[in-house]
């Protein structure tokens, strides 16, 4: 009797194991669940300063949350920028791989947010990744999705290093355009008589045009290393140099020092020469995203990216923003002019920018202290904010 009571307790005691055993990952899930759900909550509401305390208690900058995104990619989809900034110093991943819409570039480009965009590249997020972009086969890149996206939004992409990705091919064999030109071909039923293009079709039909364009800009041959300053500048048939080709400016350090090596460089007065449609070169490296090394090397030649380029007559302190300044800005580039070695010695054109800038600007963009006043004798040393 003893021994039965005591094999029956043991059995007790085991199922009673193996209910707590199934019933701990289920409560972790939902504990999970719960602390994902509050995170989302938070973003939402724009409380910066819960989200930091929340992410400084452990949270996981990178949970995935119910709706399907990402904290960052939320901050993205709320438009709010301190929210952005602060989940990205908390470790928030830029390229997180996942579910493509937990991924923030690739939901900027679905919604077509190009502020967003701008945002996410600027922060490093890669336009040239094959991986964290997948979507439904034969998709392995974000240029198979885009095709009844914006011209403008497939621009972006292309400038931010995505031209990389126009000769990779799908299960099938295609390439993006060639990819392109088949979901055409199939929405067009064929492009018979009866066939009315809408607004999907014109888009799509723009974009295949910009990804063939891209494809045959003439490029300099890096592999080489030799290239000369007239090179840069010298058009093909159509009008196109290197400097039209987003290779040469994500490359720029590159192409400064082979030019250095023969004696050459490439100045603020080149920069400012224009292209075949008046856009200067200067606009085209802050489109690329290459503002940062472009400045640099100016800095490194002993010119400077200040105010007599960037403001103009007008605004409220006499001032206002040239249409170079406003490209900047729109690309979060702000940082790149704000350094120390750009503007140390210029205090009249730090003030003058500095005025330029919303409250928001200025705490994440310049590097000096707040109440800077005179001058920029002993400028702070602290890292620049994103």
């Amino acid at each position: 009797m003893t021994m039965k009571r005591r094999m029956h307790g043991n059995q007790v005691t085991m199922a009673t194991r193996r209910h707590h055993a199934s019933v701990a990952p289920a409560t972790n899930r939902m504990v999970k669940a719960n602390a994902a759900n509050r995170l989302e909550k938070l973003i939402k509401s724009g409380d910066v300063e819960a989200v930091a305390r929340v992410l400084d208690a452990g949270q996981h900058p990178d949970t995935l949350l119910r709706g399907g995104r990402r904290p960052l990619s939320e901050a993205v989809h709320q438009d709010d920028p301190a929210m952005f900034d602060t989940v990205l110093e908390h470790g928030a991943s830029i390229n997180p791989n996942g579910k493509a819409n937990g991924n923030g570039l690739f939901a900027c480009v679905r919604k077509e947010d190009v502020r967003g965009m701008n945002r996410m590249i600027a922060a490093g997020a890669s336009a040239a990744e094959t991986e964290g972009y997948v979507t439904e086969p034969p998709a392995q890149n974000i240029l198979f999705s885009v095709g009844t996206t914006a011209p403008d939004v497939v621009r972006r992409l292309l400038d931010a290093g995505a031209w990389k990705s126009l000769a990779i091919t799908d299960k099938h064999n295609r390439t993006p355009v060639e990819h392109l030109r088949k979901a055409r071909a199939a929405a067009g039923g064929g492009a018979g008589e009866d066939y009315q293009p809408d607004l999907f079709d014109s888009n799509r039909q723009s974009v295949i045009g910009l990804m063939e364009r891209y494809a045959g800009l003439p490029r300099l041959d890096f592999a080489k290393g030799e290239f000369s300053k007239a090179d840069l500048f010298t058009p093909d048939e159509a009008g196109n140099t290197p400097l039209d080709h987003p290779e040469t400016w994500n490359r720029w350090p590159e192409v400064a020092e082979v030019l250095h090596k023969r004696g050459e460089q490439v100045s603020l007065d080149d920069l400012q020469l224009t292209d075949k449609s008046g856009k200067t070169w200067l606009t085209r490296a802050v489109e690329c995203w290459s503002l940062p090394q472009v400045v640099d090397t100016l800095n490194n030649q002993g010119e400077k990216l200040d105010d007599t380029l960037l403001l103009q007559a007008g605004g409220n302190h006499g001032k206002a923003p040239t249409p170079l300044f406003e490209r900047v800005r729109e690309h979060h580039q702000l940082a790149a002019i704000f350094t120390e070695k750009n503007l140390s010695g210029k205090p009249r054109s730090f003030r003058a920018l500095y005025a330029q800038l919303s409250e928001g600007e200025q705490k994440r963009t310049v590097p000096y202290p707040h109440g800077f006043s005179a001058s920029l004798g002993n400028p702070s040393t602290q890292g620049i904010g994103r």
